[in-house]
C-alpha cells in the first residue's frame, strides 16, 4: 500500500489491520515504527507478526487503519463504495524454512452452467459475471469439444468487477463445452468455473411450398 503523505507526523508511524479467521474470531495486528515516520510504499506480511496464530492458512482482512485514515471492508465508511472483506489464503511451497506468501482468493460469480440447446448457426445467450481479485489477469473464455483439450477462445477485460461474455455461433453439430478461467499468480489464486455444455442440433431445413 502507498502510505498517506497528508497526515500529521505524529500519526505516521502506526498501522492497524483487523483480521477475521475461519472460526469467526478476529484479531487486530498493530505495526509501529519506532525509528521515525513511514513514507512511500509499505508492505506488511501478516504471517510474520508476533500475534499471528500459528497454523492459520486462511483469513479475511476486514479493516485497516493507517494513521488517521480508515478503510472498512464490507462497510460504507465516509460514503466510500462497499467492498467485501479481502479473502486470502497462504500458499505452501513445501519448504518449512520459508515464509508463505498470501494470495487473494479469486472468485467468479453469476456464471450459469446449465445445459443449453441451440441450432446450428445460432449462439447461446450472453452471460454477465461478477469477478473479484483477478490481479492483473483478464478472464479467459475456454472451449473444448472432447473435454480434454481446452483452448482459449477469447480474453475478456474486467470492467468495474464485471465481465460480459458473448459466445460464438455454433457451426458444428454435436456438443461443445465452455468455462471461464482466471490464471493464478503469486498474488491471486486464480479460478475456474463449472463447465457449461451446449448441445448443437442440426439446422432445420426450410420447407418448400408446393403448388
Amino acid at each position: 500500500m502507498l502510505y498517506p503523505s497528508n497526515i500529521p507526523d505524529n500519526q505516521t508511524n502506526d498501522v492497524n489491520v483487523r483480521i477475521r479467521f475461519t472460526d469467526g474470531t478476529t484479531r487486530t495486528l498493530n505495526y509501529h515504527f519506532n525509528g521515525g515516520n513511514w513514507t512511500g510504499m509499505r508492505a506488511f506480511n501478516y504471517v510474520q507478526h508476533p500475534s499471528w496464530p500459528a497454523g492459520t492458512s486462511e483469513y479475511w482482512v476486514e479493516w485497516t487503519q493507517v494513521g488517521g485514515s480508515n478503510y472498512h471492508y464490507g462497510e460504507s465508511f465516509h460514503n466510500a463504495p462497499v467492498e467485501g472483506p479481502l479473502h486470502c489464503v497462504l500458499g505452501d511451497d513445501g519448504d518449512p524454512a520459508t515464509v508463505e506468501v498470501p494470495q487473494s482468493v479469486t472468485t467468479i460469480d453469476d456464471w450459469d452452467a446449465a445445459r443449453r440447446v441451440v441450432r446450428q448457426g445460432a449462439r447461446t445467450s450472453t452471460e454477465i459475471v461478477t469477478v473479484d481479485e483477478t490481479g492483473l489477469s483478464d478472464v479467459q473464455l475456454e472451449r473444448t469439444r472432447n473435454g480434454v483439450d481446452w483452448q482459449v477462445l477469447r480474453t475478456l477485460p474486467v470492467e468495474r468487477d464485471r465481465v460480459v461474455i458473448s459466445f460464438p455461433k455454433e457451426r458444428k453439430k454435436g456438443k461443445v463445452t465452455y468455462r471461464l478461467t482466471v490464471p493464478g499468480t503469486e498474488s491471486v489464486t486464480g479460478a475456474v468455473t463449472p463447465e457449461m455444455t451446449v448441445k448443437v442440433k442440426k439446422k432445420k431445413k426450410k420447407k418448400r411450398n408446393r403448388r
